[in-house]
């Protein structure tokens, strides 16, 4: 079972409130707020797609780039020692920083193993 809805590559998140007896949730990933409620599972993702929607129709209105859930880009903070040591195999094997880390992650996800 997932808790996110997921339309043209955002995701949103999927709550419950009992003091409400509402669902409701959330735009995830993204910097700008971005929320949706239903009272049904269908009535959330019509809401959820809606939303969606409705971001990227203003962003378009205020000729703003929309938010975008995952840019390629992020910051890993790691010892200077592996920093260096990575620098340098790197170098040997004539590939990027970005290409090991690729590869990395795409070993972790792909074998299944937890860090």
């Amino acid at each position: 079972m997932k808790n996110r809805l997921e339309y043209q590559g955002y995701f949103g998140s999927v709550e419950y409130s009992a003091e409400d007896d509402a669902l409701y949730g959330r735009i995830l990933n993204i910097r700008d707020l971005v929320t949706y409620e239903g009272q049904s599972v269908s009535e959330l993702k019509t809401h959820f797609t809606a939303a969606v929607d409705g971001y990227l129709r203003m962003c378009a209105e205020l000729h703003q780039e929309p938010d975008k859930p995952a840019s390629g880009r992020f910051l890993v903070r790691i010892p200077p020692e592996l920093h260096r040591d990575a620098q340098i195999k790197a170098a040997q094997e004539n590939h990027s920083l970005n290409e090991i880390m690729t590869q990395a992650l795409v070993k972790y996800l792909h074998d299944g193993h937890s860090a």
